[in-house]
């Protein structure tokens, strides 16, 4: 490999290091806010959402496109998601969703 690239890693591990450091050094140090406790709470909840959605949405080659088996599991993700308020049985039931649609659809 190129001695740019060895001379970049290091630099961007310890860039890396640091902005993690400088953020949770400082919430270990100090109390967060209640309005930072509150607006944490609910980061897993628009995460998870926000990845899915581009995949459900969107083709391979970035086209606004999307296929039934990935519109059935997003379906059955937000019931269960609804349903349970659980995230890994969200996850696993819309992944069964998309398997178990897949195989109607191929079958068929």
């Amino acid at each position: 490999m190129s001695e740019t690239f060895w001379f970049a890693v290091p630099i961007l591990a310890l860039g890396t290091f640091a902005l993690r450091f400088i953020f949770l050094g400082y919430f270990v140090a100090k109390k967060p806010s209640d309005e930072w406790a509150r607006a944490l709470k609910y980061t897993p909840a628009a995460i998870l959402p926000a990845l899915a959605m581009p995949a459900v949405l969107f083709d391979s080659s970035g086209a606004w496109q999307s296929d039934p088996t990935r519109l059935v599991g997003a379906a059955a993700a937000i019931a269960i998601g609804v349903a349970t308020r659980n995230v890994l049985w969200t996850v696993l039931g819309g992944m069964a969703a998309v398997w178990a649609t897949t195989a109607v659809l191929t079958v068929f």
